[in-house]
């Protein structure tokens, strides 16, 4: 058997089982801690490392072990890399203890070297032709002290003794200079969970990108929390890195600003940018076109940049209203005030994607009310809401689930009509489809 096709080995291998603990997981999925004793012909060798190293998952401090152990065809079998960086610990006596100022650039500075360390490795595979394609995913940030707060359980410590996550709560990690990262080629999909145990500046995506020259997929996720000033300054300079960005090969992006859902409606929100700041739905340049882009999903927050909220509905009586963690959902359909702008703006971007197939705008009304969207189809693709039948794949369709109240005027309503119009005619179906729905997509 030995003498078969190394790729056909490789295909066999697949059917066999491997990892005992994660058999709910696709094999190119798993991933494996321990090395097999085993003793296997070179061919065979070859097909359980060809599974073996094409998922692993990497700490900072383990990047020796890393460079040492994954060698030759190893490198070449990679092709999703999960990465954590480990920070310096910090003693009890700071448990208490706000990070300073220090402390915060010492981790900057830790991250910085963790990727940079990592950035040198995969780019000497390059170098020696033997790294693919790979998806990388940065996966956590944390500090090992950072994690007696998830051993915890339900014995609390005092106050003045330790006040847990809130002691890095507003610490957002950033890049200190990527400058000198080397470029890499093979990267082609970059994932950052920057909401883990350590918040992440939306920076850190756009510092990272900007050193991988073949990008077409980006999937970033950041954290928000209640410190104003932060959060603006946090999203002005995430706006202007991406501004400077140049990913021309990109064609899927997902980019989510996590807040905590609002579940008193009844309550004022803050602005999360400063007056008078150009937004997507105030600016008169023109919006850039995006040739290429085949899928746009979009989620937004109830609430918008300035603290207005894009839905409205019939307040109940304020005397049955208390304090700000009462729950009181009654914000059901959109508020033309704000909504219309935003859909505008979302309508003229979605005529300069000749190539789009499918866009969703889709926003969570509440864990009772559903959630509020606007999604095109083009012929072909199923729908999972919104189609009667197999005869509407058929055409161009634009469905809305936006409830009784709610409709999109005249400008919006062609601007949405316009998706797919060039490449598949002017027939579309249009239908309004009854209540904001209970489940998302997703």
């Amino acid at each position: 058997m030995d003498t078969l096709p190394q790729e056909l080995i490789n295909r066999i291998a697949l059917q066999l089982e491997r990892c005992s603990d994660q058999p709910q997981v696709p094999l190119l999925m798993q991933e494996c801690t321990e090395d097999s004793n085993a003793t296997l012909s070179e061919p065979w060798k070859d097909a359980v490392e060809f599974i073996n190293f094409h998922s692993l998952r990497v700490r900072s401090d383990q990047l020796r072990d890393f460079q040492i152990k994954v060698t030759g065809n190893r490198r070449s079998y990679l092709r999703r890399l999960i990465y954590s960086v480990v920070l310096p610990e910090y003693p009890k006596e700071v448990y208490a203890q706000i990070e300073t100022v220090q402390e915060q650039q010492a981790n900057n500075e830790a991250l910085t070297r963790a990727i940079s360390d990592l950035f040198v490795i995969l780019k000497s595979w390059e170098d020696e032709g033997l790294q693919s394609t790979l998806t990388l995913r940065l996966e956590d940030v944390y500090a090992e002290t950072d994690l007696r707060v998830k051993h915890m359980g339900y014995d609390r410590p005092r106050r003045d003794v330790d006040i847990l996550s809130d002691r890095y709560a507003e610490s957002f990690l950033e890049i200190s200079d990527s400058l000198g990262f080397p470029s890499l080629s093979n990267v082609v999909c970059l994932v950052v969970e920057g909401n883990r145990t350590r918040k992440l500046a939306p920076s850190v995506g756009t510092s990272l990108a900007a050193n991988l020259a073949n990008l077409n997929s980006i999937s970033w996720i950041f954290g928000e929390d209640d410190e104003r000033t932060r959060i603006v300054d946090n999203r002005i300079q995430f706006a202007q890195a991406l501004n400077r960005l140049q990913i021309p090969h990109c064609s899927d992006a997902d980019l989510e600003f996590y807040q905590e859902e609002v579940f008193n409606q009844a309550q004022p929100q803050p602005a999360r940018v400063s007056a008078g700041s150009p937004n997507a739905t105030t600016t008169t340049s023109p919006p850039p076109a995006w040739p290429n882009l085949p899928r746009l999903i979009v989620k937004f927050n109830m609430v918008s940049s300035s603290g207005a909220w894009y839905f409205t509905g019939q307040q109940p009586d304020p005397n049955f209203i208390g304090g700000d963690n009462d729950y009181c959902q009654f914000r059901e359909h959109g508020d033309e005030a704000t909504l219309n702008p935003l859909l505008a703006a979302f309508a003229k971007a979605v005529q300069k994607m000749p190539a789009l197939e499918h866009f969703m705008l889709e926003c969570v009304l509440g864990n009772e009310l559903g959630f509020w969207e606007v999604a095109y189809y083009a012929p072909g693709l199923f729908a999972d809401w919104g189609d009667e039948g197999p005869e509407d794949q058929l055409l161009r369709r634009l469905y809305y689930t936006v409830g009784e109240v709610w409709r999109p005027d005249s400008v919006i309503a062609e601007g949405l009509r316009s998706a797919g119009r060039d490449k598949y005619g002017e027939r579309l179906l249009e239908r309004f489809v009854g209540e904001p729905r209970l489940f998302s997509r997703d």
